[in-house]
């Protein structure tokens, strides 16, 4: 079974270390094959039908309150948050939107602890 966290993971690496366009279908699916725990096919269907349209308009519209400060922005059951956990990081050349973001600390083992703020 594949680690939940993985397909984020290397999405997020994709992007902000590799510069690689995940907006891009072709780019998506490369990525995922690279993975090799997921089946291209079914990812292809789920785009395709929209499958999932409905939850991520719901997430849209529970972050456009304004709680939401960057992703991931974890809301655990107990009611505190953490936005970004396990990432550290700072701005070179400008701040955020201005310059670029370089990650200091990476730990995706919170993800697997109990407590995730």
């Amino acid at each position: 079974m594949i680690d939940p966290a993985r397909p984020d993971l290397t999405l997020r690496r994709a992007v902000w270390a590799q510069g690689r366009c995940t907006s891009l279908r072709h780019v998506t699916f490369d990525i995922a094959e690279e993975m090799g725990a997921v089946d291209i096919d079914a990812l292809a269907g789920a785009l395709d039908s929209g499958s999932a349209r409905a939850a991520i308009t719901a997430q849209y519209e529970a972050a456009r309150d304004g709680r939401v400060t960057s992703s991931p922005h974890v809301f655990p059951h107990d009611g505190t948050n953490s936005a970004n956990p396990g990432i550290e990081a700072h701005w070179e050349n400008g701040g955020f939107g201005t310059g670029y973001p370089v990650i200091d600390k990476d730990g995706p083992e919170i993800y697997r602890s109990t407590r995730t703020c």
